[in-house]
């Protein structure tokens, strides 16, 4: 089924979840899709409160849509044939959770997706998230360098930083492979890679050197 197939599926939970005021911000793939490059999804990401989940799951229940709660401690999902609807109140990270808070949702902005209004969640958001989720066999950094590299200098790095510190090896690990797949593009300010560099090597006890600089 196409993208545009599931729209009105997506629409249908969005009506669902906005008619009973749960605030969302949208993420995974179809943000990616706004901010850079649209590929295939089979899902949507709707972002929410953990205190709004029960709410939300029992009116996709009432909507029609098979529901399951997955994971009781950060997500919650739904269907309708093979189209799925993704709960998201605590985001898994590497050594961490990040938890959905009303500041996440706040940041978000309202986009229009085919016709349709989605609130989506912000670049900065976006992109941090990718990098500390990312595990084998998915896309994640792919979709974080495709974003910086669409958005350049309108991203707010301060942004994309305020979770890095959850794991700030993961974090340089990810400066220094994206620098590596594009050597000749200037792809963060200086200061982001001094500062990931710095803290890494505090954490492990070393003697930083300075910094290697973005080309």
């Amino acid at each position: 089924m196409r993208f545009e197939e599931r729209m009105p599926i997506f629409v249908r939970a969005r009506n669902v979840i906005e008619e009973l005021e749960v605030p969302y911000v949208v993420g995974g793939g179809i943000a990616v899709g706004l901010y850079d490059h649209q590929r295939p999804t089979k899902n949507i990401d709707f972002f929410i409160m953990e205190q709004y989940a029960e709410v939300a799951i029992e009116g996709l229940h009432e909507a029609g849509f098979i529901v399951k709660r997955l994971d009781p401690s950060w997500l919650y999902q739904s269907w309708l044939g093979d189209t799925l609807i993704d709960l998201v109140f605590n985001i898994n990270v590497s050594r961490a959770t990040i938890p959905v808070d009303d500041e996440m949702i706040a940041r978000g902005a309202e986009r229009e997706i085919l016709g349709e209004k989605f609130r989506i969640i912000s670049p900065e958001d976006l992109v941090i998230i990718k990098i500390l989720v990312m595990h084998e066999n998915r896309p994640d950094w792919w979709d974080a360098i495709s974003i910086i590299r669409s958005l350049r200098v309108s991203l707010d790095w301060r942004g994309v930083m305020r979770y890095a510190h959850m794991d700030m090896p993961r974090f340089l690990a990810f400066l220094l492979f994206a620098q590596s797949r594009h050597w000749s593009e200037r792809l963060w300010p200086d200061w982001v890679l001094r500062e990931a560099w710095e803290n890494v090597g505090e954490q492990m006890g070393l003697p930083v050197p300075a910094a290697p600089k973005a080309a």
